[in-house]
């Protein structure tokens, strides 16, 4: 099973392996498949899209070279496109072989971050799907217990090397039983120590769990202050930090996974850690800062910002991963317009993130 499980991925009739392992992952209901006629142009053999267009008009001008094409039945080729796919099914797959694990004492799923938290033989391991779960946060230390299982090993090979590799895993190999993931956790718990984001993590929880509602300027005020004059303080971390993720810009360490989903919505989007940090750094942008407890950053908080920013850039520091989609789709569209993030939200991973690079672990309790 070599083929990336994205939406968009395809490939034409004529390679008829992939369109086997592609039709069988259909079958077992990880994606959707979507069948395109295409046709081939006689001057150039550029395939051309029959979309309604060209069907209606029966005929259309090639995008090779330009040239008026008759449509015609007998000079066409199928491309199968993977038009969704059922993470919700391969989540359930990955949860089935982990909690067979061979000393498996517990085993959480974080619905925040989409990540697992495994305590195994006494020792604890966070995995996560590639270009799925919320990870920014456990691959920043390549050095620590963290496991990927990968989706689409076409992209996240990029991210692989000698000192790495055996953190990653491919999906299907791990569906069809052909790797042993009880030695693969035991080797990784064994050889590296518990991911540095696994006690932040739980830091930053009891913090904000700690801070009762008229005591908000714990967080707003305290916290967030002291946060930003350590990231100033840290310039010379913060650029050697920058040029990690300038050496990744390919690679899942350079990805932030942003959860949209909804009506006409994809599931995720990802976009450049690298590109999203700096741009939110930046001077002359107007801040916000909020502390959330159970709930939600809405669409209704984000308008408040907007409205108090009049129109110039923000930047939102939040304690919270739980964002409304309504949110980070108007944060993608405003950067597709304006050709930059004109508008960042700090949320929890991204403010460990930054207490685990600079070293801020100081300010948590």
């Amino acid at each position: 099973m070599s083929v990336p499980i994205r939406s968009g991925f395809n490939v034409w009739s004529t390679e008829e392996t992939q369109v086997r392992t592609l039709t069988a992952l259909q079958a077992q209901n990880f994606l959707t498949l979507k069948q395109e006629l295409w046709q081939i142009c006689r001057s150039c053999d550029t395939p051309n899209l029959q979309d309604k267009q060209f069907l209606s008009q029966k005929s259309t001008i090639c995008s090779g070279c330009g040239r008026f094409m008759p449509l015609l039945t007998n000079q066409t080729i199928t491309r199968y496109v993977i038009d969704k796919v059922n993470y919700g099914k391969i989540r359930q797959v990955c949860k089935a072989k982990l909690s067979q694990l061979n000393g498996l004492e517990e085993l959480k799923y974080k619905n925040d971050q989409r990540v697992w938290c495994c305590k195994v033989n006494g020792k604890s391991l966070h995995v996560f799907i590639s270009r799925y779960s919320s990870y920014t946060t456990y691959v920043n230390s390549e050095q620590s217990a963290w496991l990927c299982v990968s989706i689409d090993w076409e992209r996240d090979e990029k991210s692989t090397h000698y000192y790495n590799s055996f953190h990653f895993v491919k999906f299907a190999d791990l569906l069809l039983q052909k790797i042993d993931l009880d030695s693969i956790v035991n080797s990784i718990t064994s050889a590296f120590p518990t991911n540095p984001a696994y006690q932040l993590i739980k830091r930053f929880d009891d913090f904000i769990a700690s801070i009762e509602p008229t005591d908000f300027h714990k967080f707003e005020g305290d916290f967030v202050d002291a946060f930003l004059k350590g990231i100033r303080e840290r310039s010379e971390l913060l650029t050697e930090y920058f040029n990690f993720l300038t050496l990744r810009k390919q690679t899942i360490a350079n990805s932030k996974t942003i959860f949209l989903g909804g009506a006409a919505n994809p599931d995720f989007h990802t976009i450049s850690l690298l590109e999203y940090i700096q741009e939110g750094l930046k001077p002359g942008k107007v801040g916000e800062v909020k502390r959330y407890g159970t709930s939600r950053f809405t669409i209704d908080d984000f308008a408040k910002v907007m409205f108090h920013a009049n129109g110039k850039d923000t930047v939102t520091v939040v304690s919270t991963n739980k964002i409304s989609p309504e949110v980070w789709r108007t944060l993608i569209d405003a950067k597709n317009t304006e050709r930059y993030y004109k508008h960042v939200i700090i949320d929890k991973d991204m403010i460990l993130l930054l207490i685990d690079a600079l070293k801020l672990d100081y300010l948590l309790p």
